[in-house]
């Protein structure tokens, strides 16, 4: 990777940012190249050079260089590792789901040295369980397997029609245990796979975004070849599947909350960050893309107008399910009244209930949650039209803020709260008075000298 010469190139250019330019592991990868050996699984190796590709591509637009070889050669190696993955990466960990102690995964291995590039590993694996052939160096298959084989197959064809999907997925042991034991979402993932990914993001050991995404849209000629249980209505000629961009949005819903602390994002910026993604497939998820899913989104991602962001926006439903802030409102005044930087004593027991009363009620919680949403929606939008029409404050202004909050570091460039608003006013009074975020429950004869002095009673 070309990084000395971006490193170089930045230092004469400040506009260019080399971050835009790293091939990085992706987070739900990090663990297998935390390691010197070097040892990956093919679905990481492959998805590790598709995001290789996409920096050399993104450098070859500012360097001049080989990138065309290098990245026909990445095109190589991604062609080798789909033929070594073949179509069921997570075989073995599928069928270690069959029975408690079975070790699927040596019966994986002991198959794969019998079949040949068009043998499909499945129908191999059904014809020894059923016992129609012997297979050498394999797990004994007992006589129970066979009936708890034959069983699935008749009585639960459905089941066993996910049990062959999960071995699509290059899944640990853990991971397709956990989901081929959830009988009451068989029937949704055989209906949306990468449910498997937003059912399963906050477990201890999440399934990846990558990894079923891989498996859905392998490459053309494994699909050509082995194509998936026609009980899964996922077409991978579709790659435009809402389904499919529903779960990449959550994704980078996501990581943007994890990474960035934004529960927000603008269509034009999930768009750009899609188009950058390591995927086997294009993801065109563009503000069209949102505003024409949105019902498909509803049930993990809110899509709603937001001027402040530029136009349509996108944002997991969690963070706007007002029923989170009403289920615990003791917790969160709680972590307010003591975590803000006002001391705790500073509110009696009646205030304190008053504030719990308050955001007990929905409708006072969705209020709350419309006032902050108006910072970056209808707030933004009244101050673009003022300053376009020049209009100002023209009365007197007072400003009062926190002083051990972080008011006087976010806006020091623009000097301060107060350099704020002078952009916005010409008479401008004020100072930061020496408490919490709550200072006027704190300090109220300080915060009520300075109103008394503002108003004209000389304090």
């Amino acid at each position: 990777m070309p990084y000395h010469a971006i490193l170089e190139r930045a230092a004469e250019d400040d506009t260019l940012d080399p971050a835009e330019f790293l091939a990085c592991a992706p987070d739900e990868l990090r663990d297998q190249f935390s390691y010197a050996s070097e040892h990956v699984t093919h679905g990481a190796a492959i998805t590790a050079l598709l995001a290789c590709k996409t920096a050399l591509e993104r450098a070859s637009k500012k360097l001049t260089g080989p990138w065309p070889q290098q990245i026909a050669w990445i095109d190589q190696q991604i062609n080798r590792l789909w033929k070594l993955s073949g179509p069921c990466p997570g075989l073995g960990s599928a069928l270690s789901a069959l029975e408690d102690g079975f070790n699927g995964s040596l019966f994986a291995l002991a198959l794969s040295a019998t079949l040949s590039d068009t043998d499909d590993p499945w129908v191999a694996a059904d014809k020894v369980f059923r016992g129609d052939t012997a297979l050498a160096g394999a797990p004994k298959i007992t006589k129970m397997l066979q009936k708890r084989w034959a069983y699935l197959h008749k009585e639960e064809p459905r089941r066993a029609a996910l049990l062959r999907l999960l071995s699509r997925f290059e899944l640990s042991r853990d991971q397709a245990i956990r989901w081929f034991e959830a009988t009451d979402l068989t029937n949704a993932v055989l209906e949306n796979p990468y449910l498997l990914y937003e059912k399963d993001r906050s477990s201890r050991d999440p399934i990846g975004i990558w990894t079923i995404d891989r498996g859905i849209f392998p490459d053309a000629e494994v699909l050509k070849r082995f194509p998936l249980p026609k009980e899964c209505t996922i077409d991978p000629e579709e790659h435009d599947d809402p389904r499919r961009l529903r779960a990449i949005g959550v994704y980078l819903l996501e990581k943007a909350a994890a990474e960035g602390g934004h529960t927000l994002l603008g269509a034009d910026g999930v768009h750009g960050l899609a188009k950058e993604l390591p995927a086997t497939r294009p993801v065109p998820l563009d503000a069209t893309a949102a505003k024409l899913c949105k019902d498909e989104f509803s049930d993990e991602i809110a899509v709603f107008e937001a001027p402040g962001v530029g136009g349509l926006a996108l944002q997991l439903t969690r963070y706007s399910d007002y029923g989170l802030l009403s289920a615990a409102p003791d917790a969160i005044i709680d972590n307010a009244l003591h975590g803000w930087g006002s001391s705790a004593g500073s509110f009696s027991p009646a205030v304190r209930a008053a504030y719990i009363d308050a955001l007990s009620d929905e409708a006072h919680v969705h209020a709350i949650c419309e006032e902050y949403r108006a910072a970056a929606t209808l707030d933004h939008a009244h101050d673009v039209a003022d300053r376009r029409s020049g209009r100002r404050i023209d009365c007197p202004v007072l400003v009062l803020w926190s002083g051990r909050g972080p008011l006087n570091a976010w806006y020091a460039s623009e000097g301060g709260p107060l350099g704020l608003w002078r952009a916005w006013a010409d008479d401008i009074d004020g100072k930061p008075l020496d408490g919490g975020h709550f200072f006027p429950e704190e300090l109220p004869q300080q915060t009520a000298y300075e109103l008394n002095r503002f108003f004209g009673g000389g304090g």
